[in-house]
């Protein structure tokens, strides 16, 4: 019996340690997340709500809504695919990729939006808790909402989809005969 209560008593205290480290993550990246919108002319506070202030940052890097849609589901979907034998974890593994490519693109987007250096894209993708702290407090990285990013992330325009151009005006005839018939005068 006392070896029971020696290890329910060794993961009551590896569980608290455990919260404390994720509350502490939460506190610290959301008052990164504050900062990123402060910069960005966005509502702060919104960094402390979890999923919208991802949204949000998906939309300060011009990308359209299907980005944060393949990141969150993708991550949802592979969590879920993971518990079928043998082709769940095939599965997973690709949806994760996938999902990890949605990050890669709202980083370079990011990277655009901060006027950042190329190789900065590497440190947030690696390791985004640095990364993003240092687009939050540095000074150098001012954001930039006029900066020209695809909202289609790096595939640009391939057709990929399709968006709605504006119509063109077709150039005006002035030369164009106008026929009237001749009117019939009433005697």
């Amino acid at each position: 019996m006392e070896g029971f209560l020696a290890a329910l008593l060794a993961f009551l205290v590896a569980s608290v340690i455990a919260l404390v480290i994720i509350a502490a993550y939460y506190v610290f990246m959301s008052f990164v997340f504050k900062k990123l919108f402060e910069k960005a002319g966005r509502n702060g506070n919104m960094g402390w709500v979890p999923f919208y202030r991802w949204w949000i940052l998906f939309d300060m890097a011009g990308l359209n809504w299907y980005w944060f849609v393949l990141m969150f589901a993708g991550a949802l979907i592979a969590g879920i695919a993971s518990a079928l034998p043998f082709v769940g974890s095939l599965l997973s593994a690709f949806i994760v990729q996938a999902a990890s490519f949605s990050s890669l693109v709202l980083y370079i987007n990011l990277n655009k939006k901060f006027n950042t250096e190329k190789l900065f894209i590497i440190l947030l993708v690696l390791v985004p808790i640095v990364g993003l702290p240092v687009l939050a407090f540095n000074k150098k990285y001012e954001f930039n909402a006029g900066a020209k990013v695809e909202p289609d992330g790096i595939f640009g325009d391939f057709g990929f989809i399709k968006h709605d151009e504006p119509k063109k005006e077709e150039p005006k005839e002035e030369h164009k005969k106008e026929t009237k018939k001749p009117k019939k005068e009433e005697e």
